[in-house]
């Protein structure tokens, strides 16, 4: 692999698009200064991923695009374009099979960094994968720009690392380790994450359960209710059922004992009217009898009334038959009168008889002609109404198929527009203005980068926190320790005072204001208890200073003497000069060989005292007073150090205390910029979530949208072809209207004539009829007044023969014969009727006990016919009570039975299930009792069943997913722990070959002297690299005594030393060879020869004998200021031309 060309535009000083051929192993750009040389460099920099200015030579990324010279104005975009052969397939993966690979990068002055792998847009990441391994890349080995070469001698060992990390090809193990780690940690923030999820989802789910507990039994209790509401129903309406059957097996019975009572009251009507019948007679009978009693109490009152008349008559005769005679003449012209009206009256009769006859054939046949004409209008009228029920028939057809096509039509616009709406909710692409989820993932990147970056800010104050915490702990700690030193010590003081002035004051010198020998003496530690108790009461004189007369006993204070561990201001030698000292018992013993002088012992350390043939342990006389007042001394000077401590550490903790609340004020704010980190990620992340479930919930609802567009499409489709077919059925329907119509117009017509006909005949036939009814009136009348004019006449005929008849009596007899004739016959018959007048008197009473008996049989069964119409009226009421009383049984089970259709209970399966026991009121205790219970419930969330299973779907899934994080966790720790073993194994065997390399390039180069690399740690992931050499002669201590040209040469014997175990596809050199003189600039070339045959060069220099030995030359000129171009440089030609010339 190698690079073949390069192509800029814009970059820099090449502003004009330029091609850079390499074509040989050896290229060598030249060109003065300034020309823009190392501008090509900087291109192949930039293009392999470079990223920042700095190691651009610029202060932004935007100083890469060409910014204008004086003849030239700025362009906004950059582009530089490299081209490598790949015949070889160095570069795998993907693109090993592409035997030309071209890298592109491209800026403009908007910021937009765009990458192009062949063609194809990249990332920065896939360009910097590719070439990871070979040795290429921004800042790898194989680019050295100006001034570089010697820093890479002095770098840190850590960044002298990278080039050999880059030699072993693990960096990129190392970037996968990187990902890996970052794998890890974000997988570990997410179990976090998802473990806060999951708690909070338990929390949840916790509720919901109870929600869902309460929901079912909602659930439960509703079906409960609705099953028991059902049977209620359902028995209500059976048991409404069964009264009304019993209604109407009561009503049948009623109705059948109302037949038998109306059966009964015919019959009591019919005894009733047969013995109205009988009473009727016998009252006839009875008025007959009464009648004739009363006509013979008449006729015996006027046979008596006679008698006496006869007996008056003789007088009144003469008169009656002049008055007789007057009436005869007055009869005899009235009759003459009657007869005549008689005449009369009968021809008239005789005239209107015909004309009756007459009138009734014509009422008979008018009759006739009006029942056929009345007949064929019924039969019209018939036809025209079946035609009119037709017509109404098509025309309600009509309106039907007229309201159904505005529904269509209704309908069809609602679907139009409801699909225009579908179809406009559809979400559009190019006016989604919503974040995309990517950059929203960018973002949470972005924002878990900062949390992390804020947690280790947090994590660093939070140690500093703590140090500084536990250093003020220390502080106050000491701080106490000490206060309790000098509490102790005080104590101690006190306590010691308490018994040195209680000693004092037991003697006299207290008194007299005089110190005791215990307070004067002094003795070395450890010495205090043999001291005093040889001493013994010594120890407690008085001591006399200069200033004061001697006269009692004690001492007189003297200059300070001392006798081994004891000093004092007193003479002591008479008990001290003849003492030996000895620090334990065997020293003791040690003296005692070497002998005693006379008189002289020996005091031990511990209290023992040694002579010759002597060995005595001295008793301690309570507490030792020199002791004590030594104690006292240390004691105060311990003090007056602990309270200079105190002082000290009250400082220190105050200091302490002081950077703790700062340290936990700044602790508060980062945990607050922390806190504010993690609310801005969890709102990114729930961003990100919402906008990925936006996406989902999108798809989703486009799919549904879709799905209900077609469907509305369907739809309408046939709506419009069932509104085609009603619009052809309402042209049919038109037609037969119109037929129908005119059918009905035609009865229409003919009806009417009919009716006129009738109409006209019913006149006639009343005129007739009325004509008639005159004529028979007349008729009648004119018969009636006949037959009392003839009545008449006959009366008066009767009346005139009675008065000619009494007139010839009285001309026949004479009064008196007449009178004693007639008047015997009366007294006869008197006598007859007087007794006819009892026997009439005993059968009227007769009769009349009849008729009363008839009476009480008639009140009796009127009685009874009362009371029988009183029960048939009860028996009617009572019916009728029953019937409405049934129908409300009928109304009440219909409205049942319109329940159990509304809420759509089948009424044979409930009736079928329902248990032998079931009784209405218990179910109405148990309904009411379940509707408590649905009522105790309170507020149900019947949605929470659902919740609860979808959270405990999702608490299953996040708990595999917690289950596959901690899987995949452990597959990455494991795959970091495969890439450091495979590190470290390709780390220490480049390493040890790049170091053999170099020391075996170095004499070479150098001619002489050593170099090798040194590893700062024993750990192989993590060590630094550090250089060492030694060029001839010298024996340096440090690279950095080097000169320029041998750091130059050291840096090359590396690069070329890497070069031999992973050479890159080429190397780039910026004035490598400008330190070196000329021998090295030698030794160089022969070494870049020597490489050139594995590995492309290409370097800029303006050293002669590196130009000379460059098999290709390109110039870089400047002929525009500001603008660079290329010239090509035909080495072959020139040397042509130069053996010509």
């Amino acid at each position: 692999m190698r690079l073949k060309q390069i192509k800029l535009a814009g970059f820099k000083s090449f502003v004009d698009a330029t091609k850079i051929p390499f074509l040989n192993p050896l290229t060598a750009i030249i060109g003065p200064n300034g020309c823009g040389k190392s501008n090509v460099i900087d291109a192949v920099r930039w293009v392999l991923g470079e990223s920042s200015a700095k190691h651009l030579r610029g202060d932004s990324m935007a100083d890469v695009i060409f910014n204008g010279s004086s003849a030239r104005k700025p362009v906004s975009v950059a582009g530089v374009e490299l081209v490598f052969d790949n015949a070889l397939g160095r570069i795998g993966g993907q693109y090993a099979n592409y035997g030309e690979i071209s890298v592109k990068r491209q800026v403009s002055r908007d910021g937009e960094a765009l990458y192009f792998l062949n063609g194809q847009k990249c990332r920065r990441k896939d360009i910097t994968d590719i070439f990871m391994g070979t040795g290429l890349g921004p800042r790898s080995y194989a680019i050295i720009g100006q001034g570089t070469i010697s820093r890479l001698i002095e770098c840190k060992p850590q960044e002298l690392r990278v080039f050999i990390e880059e030699a072993a090809g693990i960096s990129r193990y190392k970037e996968r380790r990187k990902d890996t780690e970052n794998r890890i940690r974000h997988t570990r923030e997410n179990l976090e994450r998802l473990g806060d999820i999951r708690s909070e989802l338990g929390k949840q789910l916790d509720k919901l359960t109870i929600q869902a507990q309460a929901a079912k039994r909602y659930r439960e209790y509703k079906q409960s209710e609705r099953r028991l509401h059902a049977e209620l129903l359902v028995m209500r309406f059976l048991e409404l059922n069964e009264q009304a059957e019993a209604q109407n097996s009561e009503i049948e019975r009623l109705e059948t004992e109302l037949a038998q009572q109306q059966a009964q009251k015919q019959e009591l009507e019919l005894s009733l009217t047969q013995q109205k019948l009988a009473q009727d007679e016998l009252s006839e009978k009875e008025q007959r009898q009464v009648a004739d009693f009363y006509h013979n109490n008449t006729e015996i009152a006027r046979i008596e009334q006679q008698l006496k008349y006869l007996k008056e008559r003789d007088k009144q005769q003469a008169s009656e038959l002049g008055a007789l005679q007057q009436q005869i003449a007055i009869l005899n012209e009235q009759l003459a009168q009657a007869k005549q009206q008689e005449q009369t009256l009968d021809d008239s009769l005789q005239q209107h008889l015909p004309r009756q006859e007459e009138l009734e054939e014509q009422q008979f046949e008018l009759s006739q002609q009006y029942e056929a004409a009345l007949s064929q209008s019924e039969s019209l009228a018939g036809e025209l109404q079946q035609a009119a029920t037709a017509v109404r028939d098509i025309k309600h057809q009509q309106e039907l198929a007229a309201t159904r096509e505005q529904h269509l039509k209704q309908q069809h616009a609602q679907r139009t527009e409801q699909l225009e709406k579908l179809s406009a909710r559809l979400p559009q692409p190019e006016a989604d203005n919503r974040a995309n989820p990517a950059e929203l993932q960018q973002q949470v990147s972005l924002c878990e980068s900062q949390l992390a970056a804020a947690k280790a800010d947090v994590e660093r104050h939070g140690a500093e926190l703590t140090k500084a915490q536990e250093a003020w702990e220390q502080a106050r700690q000491a701080e106490q320790q000490l206060v309790q030193r000098r509490s102790g010590l005080t104590g101690r003081l006190e306590l010691i005072s308490q018994w040195l002035e209680g000693a004092a004051q037991a003697t006299q010198a207290t008194q007299t204001a005089l110190t005791q020998l215990w307070q004067d003496i002094q003795v070395e530690a450890g010495w205090e208890q043999v001291v005093e108790a040889w001493l013994g009461p010594l120890m407690r004189a008085a001591v006399y200073p200069d200033s004061k007369p001697f006269d009692g006993q004690g001492f007189a204070q003297t200059y300070r003497q001392s006798w081994g561990p004891v000093s004092a201001g007193v003479n002591l030698s008479p008990w001290l000069n003849r003492v030996r000292w000895a620090q334990s018992a065997q020293q003791a013993s040690n003296m005692l060989e070497q002998g005693l002088a006379e008189g002289e012992l020996i005091l031990c350390r511990d209290g023992n005292l040694f002579a010759h043939d002597v060995k005595l342990t001295l008793a301690e006389d309570g507490q030792s007073l020199v002791k004590l007042t030594a104690e006292q001394s240390d004691i105060q000077a311990e003090l007056d150090k602990l309270a200079s401590e105190s002082r000290q550490a009250q400082q220190q903790t105050t200091a302490a205390q002081d950077r703790f609340n700062e340290l936990r004020r700044a602790q508060q704010l980062k945990s607050e910029a922390l806190q504010q980190q993690q609310l801005a990620l969890t709102r990114a992340v729930m961003a990100y979530e919402a906008a990925t479930e936006q996406a989902a919930r999108e798809f989703k609802q486009r799919q549904q949208t879709e799905a209900e567009i077609a469907e509305l499409k369907e739809r309408l489709e046939q709506e419009q072809f069932e509104l085609e077919t009603l619009i052809e059925s309402q042209f049919a329907a038109d037609d037969t209207l119109y037929e129908r119509q005119r059918q009905e117009r035609l009865l229409s017509e003919r009806h009417n004539e009919a009716n006129q006909q009738k109409n006209s005949l019913k006149v006639s036939l009343s005129e007739l009829e009325r004509q008639l009814k005159t004529l028979n009136g007349t008729v009648v009348e004119q018969k009636t007044a006949l037959a009392l004019a003839s009545q008449r006449r006959k009366q008066l005929t009767e009346q005139l023969q009675q008065a000619e008849y009494k007139r010839s009596e009285l001309l026949d007899k004479p009064q008196q014969d007449a009178d004693s004739a007639e008047l015997q016959p009366l007294e006869q018959r008197l006598e007859g009727l007087l007794a006819q007048q009892h026997g009439m008197q005993a059968e009227l009473e007769h009769t009349r006990a009849k008729l009363a008996e008839r009476q009480q049989q008639l009140d009796s069964t009127a009685l009874k016919q009362k009371q029988q119409l009183g029960q048939l009226e009860h028996l009617t009421q009572t019916i009728s009570t029953l019937k409405l009383r049934r129908e409300g049984l009928k109304g009440q089970a219909d409205s049942q039975l319109a329940q159990l259709s509304e809420q759509q209970i089948k009424l044979h399966e409930v009736a079928a299930n329902l248990p032998d026991e079931a009784k209405i009121a218990p179910w109405q205790d148990q309904l009411e009792s379940v509707r408590r219970k649905i009522s105790r419930l309170g507020a149900i969330n019947l949605a929470a069943i659902e919740e609860y299973e979808q959270q405990k779907e999702r608490k299953a899934y996040l708990d595999a997913q917690d289950e596959d994080l901690n899987k995949a966790l452990a597959s990455l720790e494991e795959a970091i722990r495969k890439i450091d073993k495979e590190t470290r194994s390709r780390f220490k065997s480049t390493f040890e070959q790049v170091n053999a390399g170099l020391g075996e390039l170095f004499p070479k180069v150098f001619g002489g002297g050593s170099a090798y690399l040194a590893l700062t740690d024993d750990d192989l992931l993590d060590t630094g690299v550090t250089i060492m050499a030694r060029p001839p002669g010298k024996k340096n201590s440090t690279i950095h005594l080097l000169s320029g040209g041998e750091k130059a040469l050291t840096a090359l014997s590396l690069v070329f030393a890497i070069f031999r175990l992973n050479p890159a596809p080429f190397c780039m050199l910026d004035e490598v060879d400008a330190p070196l003189d000329d021998a090295n600039v030698d030794r160089f070339c022969r070494l870049l020869q020597e490489m050139s045959d594995s590995v492309q060069f290409i370097y800029i220099s303006h050293n002669k004998l590196t130009m000379e030995m460059a098999d290709q030359l390109i110039g870089v000129t400047m002929h525009e200021p500001g603008v660079s171009r290329i010239v090509a440089v035909d080495i072959e030609e020139a040397v042509a031309m130069a053996d010509a010339g």
